[in-house]
């Protein structure tokens, strides 16, 4: 594939699916919401209250996982750092000990 037929191909992935979202999000937007059900039902407070703790626990739980994400491959950019920077004297070809080395250290 060449470079010049890339922004073709991602316009006509666009069009697809907007053509195939396009009546679920209608659909969707059409239905009541929130405040909206406070007029009839006198509920829509209480939902807009869960749909906010909702949203909170989510952003928090978001945060927490790419905090850990990110000490992760910090870490783990370390471990390959050290590994493949350390002078080897081994017999063999040096970056190949390494690699199965690193291999063996995520087996345990």
């Amino acid at each position: 594939m060449s470079l010049g037929a890339a922004p073709l191909t991602l316009g006509l992935e666009k069009h697809v699916v907007g053509t195939f979202t396009q009546p679920q999000v209608s659909k969707l937007k059409a239905h009541r919401v929130g405040a909206d059900l406070v007029k009839s039902k006198g509920i829509g407070h209480k939902l807009d209250m869960l749909a906010k703790q909702i949203q909170d626990g989510a952003k928090a739980f978001l945060e927490e996982e790419y905090k850990w994400l990110a000490l992760f491959v910090c870490f783990m950019a370390i471990v390959l750092l050290i590994l493949f920077t350390v002078a080897h004297d081994d017999g063999a070809d040096a970056s190949q000990v390494r690699v199965a080395k690193f291999y063996d250290y995520l087996n345990y």
